[in-house]
């Protein structure tokens, strides 16, 4: 996160300048599209945890003297796809104070630092990926211990309150039992450090919601879910998001059936995850915005899945008639996957199959 839009890296603009001015006009087109976030009533179950743990800073010093509010971690749980990254980061761009700024003396500090959770993973590699996000010299191989101390030094010395995890299931999901716990350890004693205040905030699937409810971090977190989109509620909300996608994200026509079953397909082809649903939305307007087409259809829609997916014609949610029994992330798979599948079982079975 900039406090300014950042000059244009002179490799990037080389590339800009190369582009013929209609392939650029509409792709600025496309990448502004892309940019537009959509909130749902789940946004206001996670605004309402990051007021309560930025209150929970700006009353730090006041709490020493008072019993202190242990939660300091906010977890938002759901599965890839669900856009939980997304919306972090569209909250954190609507909050002044986890902003980069400037202090009195012109230095610049970004108070979020934004990891992604390594794997496979130990207290070791998670404090090192946080201390190389700092970018902070090592001039020596650091033991656990000692890598840990220069993670918390760090932290409070570049003025770090708000670490953004992504992936946080990496953190456990190769992990040994001793392992599980000292990060757990480690997370608590993260966001109780006497010095300086900091707070967690975990995105990540399963086995981060059974992570969570470990003694030392269930008393200290607040969970978000993002659910998949299969009640009426949720169909509702990708109705919207497609509408609002076409018509005032990319001021364009849609001429989508009017009907519930097209709705019912989008969420399927998604796998009923928000996130994936407006993505292929997305695609679909994308494919009309290359073709000069003010009208957006079911074909924008067939066309867009067919190259999101790698479905085969007979294969393809929009177009056929047994769409409820595809798979969408099987789509890609092909005769000579299958073999393989055949001849090794037990990798199959890693890959959920």
């Amino acid at each position: 996160m900039n406090i300014a839009t950042a000059p244009m890296h002179p490799s990037i603009a080389r590339i800009r300048a190369l582009q013929p001015v209609h392939r650029l006009l509409k792709a600025d087109r496309i990448a502004h599209m892309n940019g537009r976030y959509i909130g749902l009533t789940r946004d206001d179950d996670l605004a309402y945890s990051l007021d309560a743990m930025e209150t929970s800073i700006a009353v730090s010093e006041i709490e020493k003297f008072s019993a202190p509010d242990k939660r300091r971690i906010v977890a938002v749980l759901g599965e890839s796809g669900a856009g939980k990254t997304t919306a972090l980061f569209e909250h954190i761009n609507q909050r002044p104070a986890m902003l980069p700024y400037l202090d009195e003396d012109d230095n610049e500090f970004d108070p979020v630092l934004s990891i992604l959770a390594p794997s496979p993973n130990t207290p070791l590699r998670f404090a090192m990926e946080c201390i190389h996000g700092l970018q902070v010299p090592i001039r020596k191989k650091l033991d656990e211990n000692e890598a840990w101390d220069v993670l918390r030094g760090a932290l409070k010395a570049r003025r770090i309150h708000w670490i953004l995890v992504d992936e946080a299931q990496h953190a456990i999901d190769t992990a040994n039992v001793i392992e599980i716990t000292k990060i757990a350890n480690a997370f608590k004693n993260l966001v109780q450090m006497p010095d300086w205040p900091v707070r967690l905030i975990l995105a990540g699937v399963e086995p981060l919601g059974t992570f969570l409810t470990m003694k030392q971090l269930t008393n200290r977190h607040t969970v978000v879910h993002f659910e998949k989109m299969k009640d009426d509620v949720g169909l509702a909300n990708v109705k919207h998001a497609a509408k609002t996608i076409i018509t005032q994200h990319a001021s364009l026509r849609s001429a989508l059936p009017d009907d519930e079953e097209f709705i019912s397909r989008l969420a399927h082809a998604a796998d009923h995850d928000f996130g994936t649903a407006t993505q292929i939305v997305r695609a679909a307007t994308e494919k009309a915005i290359w073709n000069d087409d003010a009208v957006v259809s079911d074909e924008h829609f067939k066309e867009a899945y067919r190259h999101f997916s790698g479905c085969t014609p007979l294969e393809n949610i929009f177009s056929v008639a047994h769409w409820k029994e595809i798979t969408p992330r099987l789509a890609k798979l092909r005769a000579a996957d299958l073999l393989w599948q055949k001849a090794h079982p037990r990798q199959r079975e890693v890959f959920g199959l």
